[in-house]
C-alpha cells in the first residue's frame, strides 16, 4: 500500500509542476464569480461599507459564507 501511495504522490507532483511549467491556472475563474453576484449583494455592500452591518450579518443576509463574501468583495471592489 506504502508503495503506491508513494507513486502516487510524485505523479501529482510531476502533474503540478507540468501545469507551472504551461502557466496553467486551478481554481474557479473571477469571471464566473461576477457573474453570479448575488441580487441583493450591492445594497448590502453599502451598508456593510458604512459599517452599519458587520461582515457576519452580510454574509448571512446573503446566505452565503465569509470565505465566499469575502472573495466577491474583492472581485465587486476590484
Amino acid at each position: 500500500m506504502q508503495k503506491w501511495r508513494e507513486i502516487i504522490v510524485s505523479r501529482v507532483k510531476e502533474g503540478i509542476e507540468k501545469a507551472k511549467r504551461y502557466g496553467t491556472k486551478s481554481g474557479v475563474p473571477i469571471v464566473r464569480l461576477v457573474a453570479t453576484l448575488p441580487k441583493d449583494f450591492d445594497k448590502y455592500y453599502k451598508k456593510w461599507k458604512t459599517k452599519k452591518i458587520s461582515g457576519v450579518e452580510f454574509s448571512n443576509l446573503l446566505r452565503i459564507g465569509r470565505t465566499t463574501l469575502y472573495r466577491y468583495i474583492k472581485v465587486y471592489e476590484g
